[in-house]
């Protein structure tokens, strides 16, 4: 049974530091043990609201310099007036991390005497092997006559015009006919022998690939074909590459959704499914980090989440709009109703939250917060993201080849998170000066005298957005466990855990929190856990958004603060509260890795809310674990002590200090039943223990929490 300590320490620490009150500590028994009871403690000086003022003006400084970043690089976009002195700019931007690491770059003279071929359309089908009739994604472009396909992710680098890297090609100079089939597919056929069959994203895209080789001299054929018989009316159907249950591998499969489960098929035509998962409103579906699971887009479907052993079906879309579109579909049948529209978001979702929560006053008191893209863009939106995402892995584009020769490099060589950030960072650039006049015709703002200043900036805005995510998904993706491994230390993680897991059973006025959230903001609380379903920097950020916004929301709603909307001043501690519930498994990562890889434009409310989760983790951090043990005198005690630089630090420890658990070499022993020793000669420790009888008490910190301890009551002083 556990037992709470008498503790000694709180004199003997007012007495070391001379403290007066406010002196805040927060006693909670833990780890206790019958080798050695032993319970943790957090030791805070003074109040959270004693920092509110800096925290405040920080968070507001982060608002103002990433105004200007905004500013800066849209003077620069409007600034570009002569392309070929941008194009040489670019050019080397998008090149300089090579220049830094190989020893012979790409020679001007080669780069432009190489012959880019003009892609008429390009885009990602399915298509089924010869040999081995499995199906594959690849990238196909049209070039002239030629239909090319490349491997997912593996573009051309050294020569695009000789068409390097090429899977292979179909000369439409030939006698060529295209045949639609069921499902969204195409089959092109050459004589008796040839053919291919493919499968686009939907019929439209589908169609749009018929009329493009309709284009290049192809024959439309159209056939009527009967598809295989339904039992039930299909809410959602397409490719997945589905988990095996035993075997780790990974298959494609043509996945039909319907209203009592979802089955799974060799291929669209295929009649026999190969398996089958029911779904009901015991079913649960799961967006999953590519940390956990090491593929992107990744989806956790269960069968029966009200039991522990039950079926678990994980599956991999092949982009993100492709795994909205499928947790949508399956969260209408688990609700069940079918839905609406096929992409409406998930009730976590950041997009659904930004149109959701009502707008309280934002907290850089500007105005409210506003979606960058309302519902009506979502369309656009799609469609500039495609464009972004088909640049990017082009191999005809200097985007394609410049990202494919980084990521080359990085396999060879491990750079520093530095050089990773700007590579992609100058990538960002480089897209917005040469992107955003192509990708705001489409978006419908040609900046053109009729277009106002505000409807540019919006424009610029998402663009940027966009941009931002789809070099994130194209750079940090395929090497984002070798940013993780280079983030923190497991040290630190650990140190930051501890300190959370010892205040998640604070109340909110620890915090001061005044008044409290009847239902303790568990709807930010919810929202903050989102973001571990979340993969790139980007749509953690926005998640981080969306939870901040659900503080307010939750403050509107419960009415805390009549008459007004929240301040600052009540925001802060809230957020501090909800970062310390939430179930985010490693905080410290999360905030060094939007921190090092920040957006190309980054808004004002978003630099806010990251800088405002960077104060949460340093008053987490701040905070003094003090570790209180109780052992048996008359028996070893196991410790050894020695002076280090002023202070007395464990040395050694062994017998019961060691069975305990609780004490480390290098903790910095305070208190022997409430009497300050950690100043003392390690002699004369010794005496005191020797003097003891029975149990005693003993108080230790870690040296790194003491040497923090003493500065800031030094900077306080001051």
């Amino acid at each position: 049974m556990a037992m709470s300590l008498p503790s000694y320490a709180d004199e003997a620490f007012r007495q070391t530091f001379d403290l007066d009150d406010p002196w805040s500590r927060a006693s909670l028994a833990a780890d206790v043990d019958s080798v050695g009871r032993s319970s943790r403690s957090l030791l805070q000086v003074g109040t959270l609201h004693s920092d509110l003022a800096s925290w405040k003006q920080r968070a507001n400084e982060s608002v103002r310099q990433a105004s200007l970043r905004s500013i800066h690089l849209q003077g620069k976009l409007h600034s570009s007036v002569d392309s070929e002195k941008s194009r040489s700019s670019i050019i080397h931007r998008a090149t300089m991390i090579q220049q830094e690491l190989e020893p012979e770059p790409i020679l001007e003279e080669e780069r432009d005497s190489t012959t880019v071929p003009v892609v008429a359309h390009s885009g990602w089908l399915i298509k089924r092997a010869h040999r081995t009739r499995s199906f594959k994604r690849r990238l196909f472009c049209i070039l002239g006559r030629e239909l090319v396909y490349h491997k997912s992710y593996e573009s051309s680098t050294a020569n695009a015009g000789a068409h390097s890297g090429v899977s292979g090609k179909v000369n439409l100079a030939l006698e060529t006919v295209v045949q639609p089939v069921p499902n969204h597919g195409f089959k092109l056929l050459q004589g008796a022998s040839t053919s291919m069959l493919l499968y686009a994203l939907n019929d439209v895209d589908r169609d749009t690939w018929v009329a493009k080789l309709q284009m290049c001299g192809a024959t439309l054929n159209v056939v009527a074909a009967d598809a295989k018989p339904m039992d039930d009316k299909v809410i959602a159907s397409g490719w997945l590459r589905k988990q095996g249950q035993f075997f780790k591998s990974v298959k494609r499969r043509w996945f039909e959704l319907t209203g009592v489960g979802l089955k799974y098929y060799r291929n669209p035509d295929a009649t026999s499914a190969r398996g089958f998962v029911a779904i009901g409103r015991r079913s649960a579906v799961a967006r999953l980090d590519m940390r956990k699971t090491g593929e992107r887009f990744s989806l956790r479907i269960t069968e029966n989440a009200s039991e522990k052993k039950t079926r678990v079906l994980i599956v991999h879309a092949d982009s993100q709009e492709d795994r909205d579109v499928w947790a949508a579909a399956l969260a209408s049948v688990i609700d069940g109703h079918e839905p609406i529209e096929a992409a409406l978001p998930s009730p976590l979702d950041s997009s659904y939250l930004e149109r959701s929560i009502s707008e309280e006053a934002s907290p850089t008191h500007e105005g409210s917060f506003v979606s960058l893209a309302p519902p009506h863009e979502d369309d656009v939106v799609r469609e500039i993201t495609r464009e972004a995402q088909l640049i990017l892995v082009s191999p005809y584009s200097p985007e394609g080849t410049t990202s494919e020769n980084f990521l080359k490099t990085i396999h060879r060589k491990t750079l520093s998170l530095d050089a990773i950030r700007r590579f992609m960072e100058g990538l960002m650039e480089y897209m917005v000066e040469t992107r955003m006049d192509e990708f705001r015709a489409i978006y419908g703002n040609d900046d053109d005298d009729d277009a106002s200043s505000s409807s540019k900036s919006a424009s610029f805005d998402v663009i940027a957005q966009i941009i931002s995510e789809q070099v994130e998904e194209r750079v940090f993706s395929p090497i984002h466990k070798v940013v993780y491994q280079s983030l923190v230390t497991r040290l630190d993680s650990k140190a930051l855990h501890d300190r959370l897991e010892l205040l998640r059973a604070r109340k909110q006025a620890y915090f001061g929190i005044q008044p409290p959230s009847p239902s303790g903001y568990a709807a930010a609380i919810d929202a903050m856990n989102a973001i571990e379903s979340c993969s790139l920097p980007t749509s953690k950020r926005k998640q981080l958004v969306a939870a901040c916004k659900a503080i307010y929301a939750v403050a509107a709603d419960e009415q805390l603060y009549p008459g007004c909307a929240m301040s600052a001043d009540d925001f802060i501690p809230a957020f501090i509260y909800v970062v310390v519930q939430c179930a985010v498994e490693d905080v410290l990562t999360l905030k060094e890795l939007l921190v090092a890889f920040p957006p190309v434009s980054d808004t004002g409310e978003t630099a806010y809310f990251v800088t405002c989760l960077e104060i949460a983790i340093e008053y987490v951090q701040s905070l003094v674990i003090l570790q209180e043990i109780e052992l048996d005198n008359d028996r070893a005690l196991g410790l050894e002590f020695g002076v280090h630089d002023h202070v007395l630090l464990v040395d050694r420890v062994s017998d019961q200090a060691e069975a305990s658990g609780a004490v480390h070499v290098g903790d910095v022993l305070m208190t022997i039943n409430g009497l300050c020793v950690h100043d003392r000669d390690a002699a004369d420790v010794h005496k005191i223990l020797d003097g003891a009888m029975g149990p005693i008490a003993l108080a230790f910190v870690n040296v790194k929490d003491y040497k923090k301890l003493k500065a800031k009551l030094s900077r306080d002083s001051i």
